[in-house]
């Protein structure tokens, strides 16, 4: 046979294993957990409450920018983002397309994008002092004169205005 001797019975020096664990020992572990929880929750409490009876204020720290008594305005938030984007969107784009008044009795309006540069192109930019706004050529039209070649005319509502 091998090396293995045959015993009669269970081992003298054979220790017995556990399986279990010691409900004791894990319900102390537990309520020990839970009472330093408490008395760290209590600690921060009491500390939070003699902050803010520390933390008063005095007639002489009160501050300029003091909003007790008065409530802020709630924010003004867009009801239809979508739709206002559209309106500016056709705005602008109607003011780059289109012709209308910027200032009525100073005689300036404006033109379409397209017809500007066209006209900036044919007849060139006058010289111009420093700080005052770019003038086509001929920024005011003779009476009676004829519009420049291949220009276009100006719509009748802009004309009557």
């Amino acid at each position: 046979m091998g090396s293995h001797s045959v015993h009669n019975g269970p081992d003298p020096n054979a220790r017995i294993e556990m399986r279990d664990a010691d409900l004791g020992i894990v319900a102390k572990a537990m309520a020990g957990t839970m009472l330093g929880l408490f008395v760290c929750m209590g600690i921060g409490l009491f500390h939070f409450r003699w902050e803010q009876s520390q933390n008063t204020p005095k007639p002489a720290d009160v501050s300029i920018f003091k909003t007790v008594g008065r409530v802020p305005p709630g924010p003004r938030l867009q009801a239809f983002p979508a739709r206002d984007l559209e309106t500016f969107r056709a705005q602008q784009s109607a003011k780059l397309e289109g012709y209308g008044w910027v200032d009525k009795q100073g005689e300036v309006a404006h033109v379409p994008i397209e017809d500007a540069m066209d006209r900036l192109l044919k007849q060139g930019v006058a010289a111009r002092p420093e700080g005052q706004p770019f003038q086509l050529a001929d920024p005011k039209p003779v009476a009676g004169a004829k519009p420049a070649a291949g220009a276009k005319p100006a719509p009748e509502a802009v004309k009557k205005q």
